[in-house]
């Protein structure tokens, strides 16, 4: 573990990213608080500009990043203040957008977008999934929507009122003053000691989620990745079958699992499929499927030896085995099966249909949309069965 003491304008320098927890509560600072918060940072402008203002303590976890030029960090600590304080400066690049153009830029690409990249990795924070697609409105777009996320549209609100504010300055004073106690764990250090000794300094924000992170204990790495949520690179499977699925619900459960994979083989950036792992991040583990899948070989490797067998056979294309790594994690005496996949160097076809990854999903391109995609990403046209998938 690291300390140290850091300005704002520090924080959110480079391509950097970081990500709210998924069993974190949704954002709920109060009106009361909002106004108290900004009147605060207010009269400490006009009054003591040179002076800095202590914002609290982040504490924060690497995650394993896809793109790689990301710096990606689980915020284990603070996701409330620095979405507060986001939320800020995206209201003074709304406020000043009309009139000063250049600083309302400046404010969108130093602190709040990661100009350079696509989809959510665009954004400096990413919220947890109750608030994501309303803070990424207000990050991205705009903080003037009624879709946008609240706090912003109320700083916004106020910022027009101060007609005197020095902008730029005011700007400034943001990112030179405002401090913050930046903690680093290591990726292999588990959380919750430290969360739950900083949980009974400030009372303000027990998380009622406070007891997952006693989960990572046994591997800290891969939970703070299943912490961070699904995404463009990162897919969760409950089970690749159910305890009481039929032979036929096997086989359709488990093209899901083959579908998945390749839809990370045909997008353009790696991607890992973690099975055994509910929607909402929690562990079930893939232990009960082992009977399930391999009667003679009921452990892991039986599991394995089942899932490449299932990959080899429904992947059309060569060798698919060149594309995707299988390893083992456990958690809590419960397995969890990891695949980590890699882009393709041609279409990666099931049954004729063409797969890939969007967003936080798996979808089937068809028709002039499949036509483009395999150009785009391939520089070729769609081989016969990508033309028999667009007639069907």
């Amino acid at each position: 573990m690291k300390a140290r003491e850091c300005d704002l304008a520090t924080l959110l320098q480079g391509t950097r990213q970081y990500v709210v927890p998924s069993f974190q509560p949704p954002y709920r600072w109060s009106r009361e608080r909002r106004e108290t918060f900004l009147a605060g940072v207010l009269e400490s402008f006009r009054r003591h500009p040179d002076r800095e203002i202590f914002f609290g303590a982040l504490v924060l976890m690497p995650i394993e990043s896809r793109p790689h030029e990301l710096d990606k960090s689980l915020i284990v600590d603070g996701h409330q203040r620095l979405q507060t304080m986001l939320a800020l400066l995206a209201a003074l690049r709304d406020a000043v957008r009309a009139r000063n153009p250049e600083l309302s830029g400046r404010i969108r690409s130093e602190c709040l977008l990661n100009a350079e990249l696509e989809g959510y990795h665009r954004f400096k924070v990413l919220a947890g999934e109750s608030d994501r697609a309303a803070f990424a409105e207000a990050l991205g777009q705009t903080c003037d929507s009624l879709t946008a996320f609240e706090v912003a549209r109320f700083f916004l609100d106020r910022l027009e009122q101060e007609l005197d504010l020095d902008e730029d300055a005011f700007y400034a004073f943001l990112l030179n003053r405002l401090m913050i106690v930046r903690i680093d764990l290591e990726k292999d250090e588990n959380p919750y000691p430290i969360f739950r000794s900083l949980q009974r300094i400030d009372s303000s924000e027990i998380s009622p989620g406070i007891d997952s992170y006693q989960q990572f204990a046994d591997d800290p790495g891969l939970m703070a990745m299943i912490a961070g949520g699904e995404s463009d690179e990162l897919e969760f499977k409950e089970a690749m079958i159910r305890r009481d699925a039929s032979e036929r619900d096997i086989e359709r459960q488990g093209a899901q699992v083959v579908r998945s994979v390749a839809g990370f083989m045909n997008s353009s950036s790696e991607g890992t499929l973690l099975i055994g792992v509910a929607d909402d991040g929690s562990i079930r583990g893939v232990n009960r499927e082992y009977r399930l899948v391999n009667r003679g070989r009921a452990n892991w490797d039986g599991y394995v030896l089942n899932l490449r067998n299932m990959l080899r056979s429904r992947l059309d294309i060569a060798n698919a085995f060149r594309f995707y790594a299988i390893r083992r994690h456990t958690i809590g005496g419960r397995d969890i099966c990891r695949i980590d996949i890699r882009p393709a160097d041609s279409p990666v076809y099931v049954n004729k249909h063409l797969y890939v990854r969007s967003g936080n999903q798996t979808i089937e391109m068809r028709g002039p949309d499949l036509v483009e995609y395999v150009r785009r990403r391939w520089g070729e046209s769609p081989d016969e069965s990508a033309s028999l998938n667009e007639e069907a």
